[in-house]
């Protein structure tokens, strides 16, 4: 996603409790300046892991007043897994 000062957020799935699809994991952020050719070596935490199992599936979207709409799915079983959407205004 391209922010208003021109860097590039990424945002992704950061699994801390193993490899497994179903392991702890909370959603991370890193920034390119330079069009993504390097980006920030530390993660930023943006959503904590949430759920019994993990949060996973992010997606980006801007809306059409500028914000930023931010989707995800909390995973707490294998039958139980919502979405959530999150709104940035800065």
């Amino acid at each position: 996603m391209e922010l208003k000062d021109s860097r590039i957020l990424f945002v992704y799935t950061h699994f801390t409790g193993g490899k497994s699809d179903h392991a702890t994991a909370h959603l991370a952020a890193r920034y390119s300046a330079d069009g993504g050719m390097t980006w920030t070596e530390e993660d930023e935490l943006v959503i904590p892991a949430e759920g019994d199992f993990n949060v996973m599936s992010v997606s980006l979207l801007r809306l059409p007043n500028d914000d930023i709409a931010l989707f995800y799915m909390v995973k707490n079983s294998l039958e139980d897994c919502r979405p959530v959407m999150r709104i940035s205004t800065d």
